[in-house]
């Protein structure tokens, strides 16, 4: 989240308030990040969350119940 804000541009002041931290936990998470950067194994954040949130969605197998339907899939819970 500090990352995908820090790259809109935002200060360090805005991050915090909007992550609910300190404005040093948002200095090291960009100092982090700026190493990552110039070692150039940056990890891609959007495609492990996009991951994580469509693969409990994905149906494991299309098994068909007594009355010939589909059972509904479970919706995963996300807590930020």
């Amino acid at each position: 989240m500090i990352r995908r804000l820090r790259s809109k541009a935002l200060t360090y002041r805005k991050i915090a308030e909007l992550s609910n931290c300190s404005q040093g936990s948002v200095a090291l998470e960009i100092r982090q990040w700026e190493e990552e950067k110039t070692k150039g194994v940056e990890r891609n954040l959007d495609n492990e969350i996009n991951t994580e949130l469509i693969e409990p969605l994905e149906p494991k197998s299309t098994e068909v119940d007594e009355e010939g339907s589909i059972p509904p899939l479970p919706v995963p819970v996300v807590r930020f």
